[in-house]
């Protein structure tokens, strides 16, 4: 594997970036099956993409550091300036005839309460919520807040362009007793007590299991970039079929013990786009999500492409020294197809659709001119003075790879920019009274 290029990896920093302290076997099997098909051992956080890895994850001494623990909690009992209400939610953006954001409205407890900004508002609640937030307040399509008797202050297209990795669930490796890391409760039991007993964790609950293994592949030699990623998940054969049947979910807790794996098959460069609309029987619950994924049926093909070439793994001399099978009993909902056929792969995509978690696009951030544009390039909602949008809603296009460190990078470059233009304007209100 390349070494870690200090171009691309820093040594400081709030939130720690490392590998793992402990990888299990199928782990490995997965890396070493993915690099015997072809891909190149890489650094996915260096120059080239194309390939695959033991997973870098925010994580230090085998513990996981969220943006909570890195940026936040150090900070949130020293600094005056900075005050955290939990148990909250933010029930609307408070606008003023002039159009600018001075506020909020939250309720915490079941009581309302009101805090006031002496600048700016920044919204920063994710691609579900940020839209749902701002539609609440009168920032949205006019016909839609119309429909809900909601007062329009500025008509954009707050919602559209949502879009997402979309993947499938069904195809399914299993894993022989000598291969497979899953454990009894009791076992288990012992196993998470050692560990919150550790002052360095290490051992299997300090890692991921099969999620370590990483890849990245191109369905065409001549495009620029990796158009599908996969990556990996450790079930319960038996409880995972049952879910799966239930169509309720898949049980992946805890990632480290686990008999069968889940490959995902994620298509980088989605072009269906879907919409997030607010309930009308309750705008402030859950928001409708018409997710579309395969509106453009060409976003069908890469995944499939992308799953034939996971199944060729099965041929590797990785998967038979471990005794690694595809278990290939059709799902009910494909039961007419041939196990692995083309038709089989499309329809597992259309009947067991499944997230990964990666929405974008919701608040997209685009030139004024952009019908579609919710927020301009200093990430300033269109129309509304005072108020921003900070997180992977602002993405016009997801990113070929997880949307968690670019979101933290939206967060600090918009920091940036507010600190830039507030001390531009006092710079300005200086030499004016001077």
């Amino acid at each position: 594997m390349e070494s870690l290029n200090r171009k691309y990896h820093g040594v400081d920093g709030e939130q720690s970036v490392s590998r793992y302290p402990y990888v299990d076997a199928p782990s490995v099997m997965m890396t070493d099956a993915f690099n015997e098909r072809g891909l190149p051992l890489t650094d996915y956080n260096g120059v080239n993409q194309l390939g695959t890895m033991q997973a870098q994850a925010v994580a230090q001494d085998g513990e996981r550091v969220s943006t909570n623990n890195a940026f936040i909690q150090p900070i949130r009992y020293r600094r005056k300036n900075l005050t955290v209400k939990v148990n909250s939610e933010v029930l609307k953006i408070l606008i003023d005839e002039h159009r600018r954001a001075y506020g909020v409205v939250y309720k915490q407890h079941g009581r309302l309460y009101t805090a006031v900004a002496s600048k700016e508002v920044i919204v920063s609640a994710g691609s579900l919520n940020s839209p749902k937030l701002l539609m609440l307040s009168g920032v949205g399509p006019k016909e839609h807040l119309h429909e809900l008797n909601i007062d329009v202050i500025s008509d954009l297209a707050v919602g559209e362009n949502l879009h997402d990795h979309v993947t499938f669930n069904g195809i399914i490796i299993a894993l022989p007793n000598e291969t497979a890391t899953a454990v009894d409760d009791n076992q288990l039991f012992n196993e998470i007590k050692l560990y919150k007993q550790m002052d360095v964790k290490h051992g299997p609950l300090s890692a991921s299991g099969p999620l370590s293994t990483i890849a990245f592949y191109k369905t065409d030699p001549s495009l620029p970039a990796p158009d599908i990623q996969f990556q990996m998940a450790g079930v319960k054969y038996m409880e995972y079929f049952k879910e799966l049947v239930a169509y309720e979910g898949v049980n992946i807790f805890p990632t480290a013990f686990y008999d069968a794996i889940l490959p995902q098959t994620m298509n980088l460069v989605p072009k269906s786009r879907g919409k997030l609309l607010l309930n009308a029987t309750n705008p402030h619950g859950d928001p409708l999500i018409f997710a579309n994924y395969f509106e453009d049926p060409t976003d069908i093909m890469p995944i499939v492409k992308g799953t034939r070439f996971l199944i060729s793994l099965e041929d590797t001399h990785a998967f038979k020294s471990k005794g690694a099978y595809f278990v290939k009993k059709p799902l009910e909902a494909c039961r007419d197809y041939d196990w692995g056929s083309d038709e089989y792969i499309i329809c597992l995509n259309r009947a067991y659709t499944r997230s990964t978690y990666h929405p974008v696009g919701t608040c997209k951030m685009g030139p004024q001119w952009d019908r579609k544009a919710v927020v301009d390039p200093r990430l300033r909602v269109y129309g509304v003075a005072g108020l921003r949008v900070m997180d992977s809603s602002i993405m016009p296009v997801v990113p070929r790879g997880n949307t968690n460190a670019p979101s933290i990078m939206i967060g600090e470059r918009g920091v940036d920019l507010v600190i830039e233009e507030w001390r531009e304007t006092t710079t300005k209100l200086v030499k004016y009274l001077v």
